[in-house]
């Protein structure tokens, strides 16, 4: 797997508070979610038949981890590099075709690598009514954290340049007054 971004997973129920047993809907779980990052290249082994495709694969990973994204917003790719990593393919599996069909018709050259990879597709437009206010508020405080980092870094370059360059205006012109 190959996630850039967090996704939204399905956390096991909570068990069963003393006033919860004591209300008439016992039998109901509470379903938790919670926004998460898969380490990268998280790998994994899946059970599939030949006439599982790509699309069904897809949903049968994304159930394996207990993300509730939907299915759509992802792609199962084939990746093919040299053994030393320099030259990477990588090419998109279409829905109808079967992975396992491919991973049998995989030649075994000893210089080259093959692996699928699950990975986000990207529609360029974020759905933001599909997230909940907390995980909009996580949002906004990650944005405000990055941008005031970007503004403390800037301002040091800023602060770096103007210290050398007035060095060296001093270093020309070391009889002139600087006001500054």
């Amino acid at each position: 797997m190959c996630l850039d971004h967090p996704v939204s997973m399905l956390l096991n129920t909570r068990p069963v508070s003393i006033f919860q047993s004591t209300q008439q809907n016992l039998g109901e779980d509470e379903k938790i979610t919670a926004s998460a990052t898969i380490p990268q290249n998280t790998i994994t082994k899946l059970r599939i038949t030949s006439e599982d495709t790509s699309s069904v694969v897809i949903r049968h990973l994304l159930n394996k981890f207990n993300i509730i994204d939907s299915p759509k917003s992802y792609g199962l790719y084939e990746q093919t590099s040299d053994e030393s990593d320099k030259e990477v393919k990588l090419r998109k599996i279409s829905s109808t075709e079967k992975p396992l069909i491919i991973f049998l018709q995989w030649n075994s050259k000893p210089k080259e690598k093959k692996k699928f990879l699950l990975k986000e597709c990207y529609s360029g437009d974020i759905m933001w009514e599909s997230f909940s206010i907390p995980e909009l508020s996580n949002f906004i405080l990650i944005l405000e954290m990055e941008y005031k980092q970007e503004m403390e870094l800037l301002a040091t370059k800023f602060h770096t340049h103007r210290h050398n360059i007035l060095s060296k205006m001093r270093e020309l012109r070391p009889n002139e007054v600087l006001y500054v």
